[in-house]
């Protein structure tokens, strides 16, 4: 049973999260509730807790806090975000720092709540899995064999090869992972294996080609390590056999660094991979050559999501998204060429060339970190190396908006999430969007909203 922690501020909310979904039908259990990270942490002292889910924005430690110290004192629970937007900076923070999925308010109904409720729950199994081992073996080193790897559970197949191969040396490792000896031919493996498939089913047959002795403890801390990482990238589709070579090059395995994966972070939210099939494949290929485990590569694109919606959402005018999973990395390549299309045909196609859209896309970028700033067409077309009547010509083309019109817009949205998401006063939201004066911001804000900004918190934290 997952004991869960709900942590909001609004009491009404906590109610209405505790009665309204179907806990139970994914194992799960409200054990308590707090109304912000202290009091969340004090309940932790004492009680065993296994998911938080936790709002952002909350007097005395906010959300973003608590997830800090959590990860800091309770490294094994899983942590999810409440918020009441998809696209909002402080969900990429609480993700940097390890939640593992979000939650947004706009979408709780029992629908989608359920959906979602899943999508965590197989998470959380698939992070405290366990390896189990049915038998004692007398294997105590190998260098040759083979691995096969299911998402269903494995026991029909180990029942069929025991059958099958009297002589065997099989050993389940693991509720999907069954290692089996080199002695048998793999003709009969493979044709043995592939009359149990179901047409849904993922399977991945394994050779292990070593050139040194694998102890069983290292095989089993090598499939703990890297087997759902092997699963994801090298199965080929379902309802077949996908066989994949292991050798020694690719046993020990190198983590990808912390700066390759900014790298590449930097690559996916530039949009370049957009711009043509070209950069589009070598984005791709950087990506699998990163062999990120899926959960670690999931957080990656919800990353680039959140910041592509955040800056791009202007000129998209459409809702980018993921995906509750991907179940391989096919799945993968797919979602980022229908992606890259969706893109592509509201930014690319348009009558400037895609060197200077680029252009306009790098001003947008460094539009959205000036924000609260005092900026001008002419100093953002300096920026980009482009003469300031082209660059405006180009950025009406691209955007949709002449410059003044996008910066506005821009203020006013930035505007909005802090109004949602903080408590700061209306003076201090008026100069993190860049205006000096804080009655010229709400005249601004009413011509865009119809509210000032004191009433238009008041009306989003009644809904």
């Amino acid at each position: 049973m997952i004991r869960v922690l709900l942590v909001e501020d609004d009491k009404l909310v906590r109610k209405s999260l505790i009665s309204s979904f179907n806990w139970e039908t994914f194992d799960m259990k409200v054990v308590g509730d707090a109304k912000n990270g202290e009091k969340a942490l004090e309940f932790l002292e004492t009680e065993e807790v296994n998911l938080i889910i936790t709002d952002l924005a909350m007097p005395i430690m906010s959300g973003t806090e608590l997830i800090r110290k959590v990860k800091e004192n309770y490294s094994d629970i899983h942590v999810v975000v409440l918020s009441l937007h998809r696209d909002f900076d402080y969900i990429q923070d609480a993700m940097r720092l390890g939640a593992i999925d979000y939650i947004a308010k706009v979408e709780l109904d029992n629908e989608e709540m359920d959906k979602t409720l899943k999508r965590i729950h197989d998470r959380i199994k698939l992070d405290e899995q366990p390896l189990r081992s049915t038998e004692k073996t007398e294997i105590q080193a190998v260098n040759k064999g083979y691995f096969l790897i299911t998402d269903e559970e494995i026991d029909k197949y180990e029942t069929r090869f025991r059958n099958e191969f009297k002589t065997l040396s099989i050993v389940v490792l693991g509720e999907n992972v069954l290692y089996i000896d080199y002695e048998v031919n793999i003709t009969d493996l493979k044709k043995h294996a592939t009359s149990e498939i179901h047409p849904n089913e993922q399977i991945l047959l394994v050779e292990i080609d070593s050139n040194h002795k694998l102890e069983i403890n290292e095989l089993e801390s090598f499939v703990r390590k890297y087997k759902d990482s092997i699963f994801f990238y090298e199965v080929e589709k379902t309802g077949i056999l996908s066989f994949y070579t292991l050798t020694s090059a690719n046993i020990i395995r190198r983590r990808a660094t912390k700066e390759e994966i900014q790298k590449l972070k930097e690559e996916l939210i530039s949009l370049k991979w957009c711009r043509s099939d070209d950069l589009l494949e070598k984005t791709l290929y950087d990506l699998r050559e990163l062999r990120l485990a899926k959960n670690k590569l999931m957080s990656l694109l919800l990353l680039t999501i959140h910041e592509c919606r955040r800056i791009y959402a202007d000129i998209l005018a459409v809702d980018l998204s993921l995906p509750d999973e991907f179940r391989s990395w096919q799945e993968v390549e797919k979602w980022f060429r229908e992606t890259k299309e969706t893109i592509h045909q509201k930014i690319f196609y348009t009558s400037v060339s895609e060197e200077t859209t680029a252009c306009i896309i790098e001003a947008i970028q460094i539009i959205e970190k000036k924000l609260d700033t005092s900026i001008t067409a002419n100093e953002i077309a300096k920026d980009v190396n482009m003469s300031r009547s082209y660059f405006s010509i180009c950025f009406k083309q691209v955007v949709g908006n002449t410059f003044n019109e996008y910066v506005r817009v821009a203020r006013i949205r930035k505007a909005k999430n802090f109004l949602l998401f903080t408590t700061e006063k209306v003076s201090v939201i008026s100069e993190k969007v860049g205006y000096a004066d804080v009655k010229y911001f709400s005249k601004v804000f009413k011509k865009s909203t119809g509210l000032l900004p004191s009433e238009y918190r008041k009306q989003q934290s009644k809904e």
